[in-house]
């Protein structure tokens, strides 16, 4: 199944376990100390996740801004300093990383950040997940593959929906004991596996009405 979406008061309430508490946050982005929110470093539609390590203090603007853009050729193009650029790659992929705690506090404190005036208008040119086009699937080996799946080239289906179909028909059960058997011959045949959502899952396959 899907892992639900958190919402933005418990992500935040989550956030605050690493980067301390909000009232002391600064964007990560541009240093603004207003508006501020969390921003899904690696965006939800394109393969992030609620983690806490996904989780970047963030303020309003430079959120909406971000959007769903390549997160590192976004920075880059608005013109993040590069020092803080490498903080903040360095924060997102060291799941154990959490913010010092000063010396007679009991709490995280993220670091103070220099306010920095970013040109929004260039990361404009970033484009969105959403704006891309839809990945065309290789053509895979459909020879043998039993008919409890139909095969459609713009269709993306999670990796346990298609497992569910499998079980669901007698040949889909005497072939595949395990769901990774499955995926391996999905895999092999040359269907293409893609992360969306946090959710694994295949393109050019589902599970046939």
């Amino acid at each position: 199944m899907p892992r639900p979406v958190l919402d933005s008061i418990a992500f935040t309430a989550l956030a605050e376990t690493r980067w301390g508490p909000k009232r002391r946050w600064q964007c990560a982005y541009c240093g603004r100390g207003v508006g501020l929110t969390v921003d899904h470093f690696w965006p939800l539609n394109d393969g992030g996740t609620d983690d806490v390590w996904n989780s970047v203090p963030c303020c309003y603007e430079c959120n909406r801004a971000k959007s769903d853009r390549a997160p590192i050729a976004w920075l880059v193009a608005v013109g993040v300093p590069e020092r803080r650029i490498a903080l903040i790659l360095h924060a997102v992929t060291t799941p154990a990383w959490v913010a010092p705690v000063p010396e007679g506090e009991r709490f995280p404190r993220m670091p103070r950040i220099a306010p920095a005036s970013l040109d929004y208008a260039e990361g404009r040119r970033v484009p969105r997940v959403a704006d891309r086009p839809a990945p065309v699937a290789a053509a895979p080996r459909v020879d043998g593959l039993p008919p409890v799946f139909g095969l459609d080239p713009d269709a993306w289906s999670p990796r346990a929906e298609l497992w569910r179909a499998a079980q669901a028909a007698a040949e889909g059960r005497a072939r595949w004991a395990r769901p990774q058997a499955l995926y391996a011959d999905l895999r092999e045949r040359g269907f293409r596996e893609m992360k969306r959502t946090g959710v694994w899952g295949f393109w050019g396959v589902r599970a046939a009405s």
